[in-house]
């Protein structure tokens, strides 16, 4: 039989109580009704616990009240009355750890979906970062010129164009903060997105001018501008 530790008072006292008030012992008793002195005491004290079965229980506790000259139906209905009491109770008791260890599972189940969540969450941030970065990394920054002509860096082409004057100025754009340099001399541009280059000397014939822009990332663009001066077009 399953082990309760609940006690079961009332049934219990009020055997002891007639007992006592008939000064009998219980190991006359014992002798008498032929049950074993610790199975009266386990009556008495309502520790069914130690008895193999409901049937013993029922069985010596119908004897022992019919000896003791007490109503046996009336002592067996308050029996099962509290019986059902612990029983209630033992239920309640078990929904409740029941209760807990759902909730236990549930918060942990919650912390590992979180984990995981964040994990996910950090694994997008990273990849879109570093998408990011590539894409910033090979984008190639603007160059367009404006003037003497117009030029696109994008075209990926040599521009030309002749001229009769000794100096020529370059203007266009590079994108805000990238750097300029003309013939690998670096031209300032307080990171502004237009350009104006100071006035680059142009020799009798063939002159070959190459402008090229770098953003932070150190991703290039450049042209190839060939101006040609003669003394008349």
């Amino acid at each position: 039989m399953k082990k309760n530790y609940y006690t079961f008072q009332k049934v219990g006292e009020k055997l002891q109580e007639r007992r006592l008030k008939r000064g009998i012992s219980l190991k006359q008793i014992a002798k008498e009704l032929k049950i074993r002195e610790k199975f009266l005491k386990a009556l008495e004290s309502g520790e069914y616990e130690i008895f193999p079965s409901e049937v013993y229980i029922k069985g010596f506790l119908k004897n022992y009240s019919e000896f003791l000259g007490m109503d046996s139906e009336r002592l067996l209905k308050l029996y099962r009355r509290d019986r059902e009491k612990v029983k209630n109770s033992s239920s309640l008791g078990n929904l409740r750890e029941k209760g807990k260890k759902e909730m236990s599972f549930n918060l942990k189940l919650s912390y590992k979906k979180g984990m995981i969540g964040m994990v996910v969450a950090l694994i997008i941030i990273t990849i879109g970062y570093f998408g990011v970065r590539l894409y910033l990394y090979s984008k190639k920054p603007v160059l367009i010129l404006q003037e003497p002509l117009y030029a696109n860096s994008a075209e990926n082409i040599e521009y030309k164009f002749d001229t009769t004057k000794q100096e020529v100025i370059f203007k266009g754009n590079i994108g805000i903060g990238n750097s300029l340099h003309v013939n690998n001399e670096r031209i300032e541009t307080f990171g502004r997105d237009e350009f104006e280059t100071p006035p680059q000397e142009v020799f009798q014939g063939e002159n070959i001018f190459q402008i090229s822009t770098k953003n932070q990332y150190g991703v290039t663009s450049e042209l190839i501008i060939n101006v040609i001066r003669s003394e008349n077009i």
